[in-house]
């Protein structure tokens, strides 16, 4: 079962985990849905999860970094004169945060949630034809 987590206006994210109710382990053995608040398994588990242990994963890492997503997306709106974010600086992003390449998604749907960017982004973002892979390689990273 997944406790709901709530969004707070400041970007970050409280949630308590409804499978170990926030202790971090579950017979002894690390939560498999928040791993102890791990960030560095989450990531591992979040590349292939799916259904419910996907979205328990993904609440779990936005409690993590949900706030420092939203600062280090608004670092990068500041930079530009028209105070938004290009679509590179999402996919900086996703890489800043170590983000798996197939979780593209729900980075920007968070940065849609928080308001951060318009919703609708991650529509226009592929209707752009922008690939994950190929945008972070023309972007110099080595993937």
């Amino acid at each position: 079962m997944i406790a709901k987590g709530q969004r707070q206006t400041d970007g970050s994210y409280i949630y308590t985990c409804g499978n170990c109710d926030g202790v971090g382990f579950f017979s002894d053995k690390a939560c498999p849905h928040c791993y102890n608040l791990n960030y560095d398994e989450l990531l591992i588990q979040f590349k292939t999860a799916r259904g419910e242990r996907y979205y328990a994963i993904l609440k779990a890492i936005l409690s993590i970094k949900g706030k420092a997503i939203v600062d280090r997306a608004e670092e990068y709106k500041s930079k530009h004169s028209n105070g938004k974010m290009s679509v590179a600086d999402c996919f900086h992003l996703l890489m800043d945060f170590k983000f798996p390449l197939n979780r593209f998604k729900p980075l920007v749907e968070w940065l849609e949630e928080t308001r951060t960017i318009k919703t609708g982004s991650f529509r226009r973002i592929q209707q752009g034809g922008h690939k994950v892979k190929k945008t972070l390689i023309r972007l110099g990273y080595d993937v």
